[in-house]
């Protein structure tokens, strides 16, 4: 090969590798929420619904650049603006979670939810409550009515078909590839809602999901949207989420299972 020949060539081939290399930008059509947690708790997307710290704002090292860390106890967020949560919502975020904190249950991630003023919409958490405490999972459910925890849509990203022998019909979920979360280990997570399922990711893969049942659920502009805890759902101490989070962001809409990669992959 001429020398000349040889340069276009070695030219053209480094090209195609920075274009392979080259991570897709991850979506922000339906972006509703994006908190980066780098130094504060503002909202980059077009929507600015920055939070209101009840916490410490313990900003340390992240999944990318800077994470906020949540005591397990204290510590939690709102978001200043409401967000539509009817049709259901789609989040994607990393989370570095440590052990349950004492007899705090669920481990609330965000949720808009008030047992006591009976304005249920939905909650992801990261454990259960009481025996199942330490039993952890990504899980999420969506509430048809504000009055009863009862009727539902929900997932967790860990299910056996034993498990699932409880429910009326268990055929409504799928167990693709269950995980369940590993802790002091920075997980991407997504809860993606479809026009016919709920689906748990972790890690870029599909867990479990299950068929939908409910084609919209109750929401309230009056019932305000926690990260962190969730401050009336009735059980053990409080609801706290114990570990950091990182890359937080709500879509309105589903995820592309390509889309959920992007996140995965690129900050």
């Amino acid at each position: 090969m001429k020398p000349n020949c040889l340069l276009l060539f070695l030219i053209i081939f480094s090209l195609v590798l920075i274009t392979c290399d080259k991570l897709e930008d991850p979506p922000t059509e339906g972006l509703e929420l994006h908190l980066t947690f780098d130094g504060n708790l503002d909202d980059i997307s077009i929507n600015k619904n920055d939070g209101i710290g009840f916490s410490a704002n313990n900003f340390v090292k992240g999944r990318w650049s800077q994470a906020l860390d949540f005591n397990g106890t204290s510590d939690y967020i709102q978001l200043s603006k409401n967000i539509i949560a009817e049709n259901g919502l789609s989040f994607s975020f990393w989370m570095n979670m440590r052990e349950a904190a004492s007899t705090e249950n669920n481990g609330s991630i965000i949720c808009k939810y008030n047992m006591t003023a009976h304005r249920r919409s939905f909650m992801v958490f990261s454990f259960g409550a009481f025996e199942s405490r330490n039993d952890y999972r990504l899980s999420a459910a969506f509430y048809k009515y504000n009055n009863t925890s009862s009727v539902h849509d929900h997932v967790k990203s860990y299910m056996t078909s034993e498990e699932l022998k409880a429910f009326p019909d268990p055929t409504l979920w799928t167990i693709v590839k269950p995980k369940r979360i590993s802790v002091n280990t920075w997980t991407h997570c997504v809860i993606n809602v479809t026009a016919t399922e709920v689906q748990a990711w972790i890690n870029g893969e599909l867990c479990v999901k299950k068929t939908r049942e409910h084609d919209l659920y109750f929401d309230s502009t009056d019932e305000p949207i926690y990260i962190g805890n969730n401050l009336a759902i009735g059980e053990g101490s409080n609801n706290h989420f114990n570990g950091k989070l990182d890359e937080f962001r709500i879509y309105n809409r589903e995820l592309s299972k390509h889309e959920i990669q992007i996140l995965y992959k690129n900050k």
